[in-house]
Order: structure tokens, then sequence, then C-alpha cells
């Protein structure tokens, strides 16, 4: 819509006075700048939306290494220690 817009400002018709071909033109340029700035915050959204979603991520990934790491002390102060922190930090860092 904007483009047809654009291009009917930029192409006035014959015997337009000049005054108005430069407000048309200012016009033009002005609704170029203006989808030009959407489109940065378009932009800045999506990536700050993609930025919180891998945040969430680790958050979580974050929250379920806790839990374990929770669970395995509880089983450690009712079992053999020595086999629940061996392979509770092996999960931790991921070797298991």
């Amino acid at each position: 819509m904007s483009d047809d817009l654009v291009k009917r400002l930029r192409d006035p018709a014959f015997g337009t006075e000049t005054t108005e071909r430069n407000l048309m033109n200012t016009a033009a340029n002005r609704i170029e700048e203006l989808e030009a700035e959407r489109d940065d915050y378009a932009f800045k959204w999506a990536e700050a939306n993609n930025t919180y979603s891998e945040m969430h991520v680790a958050l979580s990934e974050l929250n379920d290494k806790l839990a374990k790491a929770v669970e395995a002390l509880e089983k450690i102060a009712q079992h053999d220690i020595q086999y629940w922190a061996i392979n509770t930090l092996a999960e931790l860092k991921g070797e298991k």
C-alpha cells in the first residue's frame, strides 16, 4: 500500500507545480524513513524475543540441574555418599 503511495508521490501528474512536487517528494521521503524505522524496530523486537527464548531454555536447563543436585544430596544423606556424589557430578558436568 505505501509503495503505491510513494510511487504516486514521486511521479505526480503532468503540470503539477514545483512547490507541490517538492512537498510530495518530501512526504515520500518521510514515508520511507518511517518504514525503515518500523522495520528496524521489528528486527530488534524479533532479536529480543529470540534472546528471551534462549534465556528461558537456559534457565530451564539450570533448574533441571539444580533439581538433580538437590535430589542427589538427599540421597547422599540417606545412602552411599561416594556412589551418588560421583554419578551426580558426572551428570552435572554432562559426562553421563
